[in-house]
């Protein structure tokens, strides 16, 4: 019995300490890079009216996407960060 206690316990504590990023945070991660590379386009000046619009467009998907974690702590987002690489 003992000898299935142990690694029962450690078992245990590698899944506990294994945390993912809670389900839609990986894809609020990808909205933002999009986002950022559409706004690099936009204040560099070479973006067209059609790539300002889909900017606007993505801004308001990334909002949506990312409302759940607006108010998360630094430490959790920086570990679920580390879930979506």
């Amino acid at each position: 019995m003992k000898k299935l206690l142990i690694p029962a316990l450690l078992f245990s504590l590698i899944v506990v300490s294994c945390k993912s990023a809670p389900e839609g945070f990986c894809d609020c991660m990808e909205k933002g890079k999009e986002l950022d590379k559409q706004t690099q386009i936009v204040l560099q000046g070479d973006a067209s009216m059609e790539v300002k619009k889909k900017m606007v467009v993505t801004r308001k998907e990334k909002k949506k996407v990312c409302a759940p974690f607006e108010n998360s702590n630094g430490n959790e987002t920086r570990e679920w960060r580390k879930a979506c690489d």
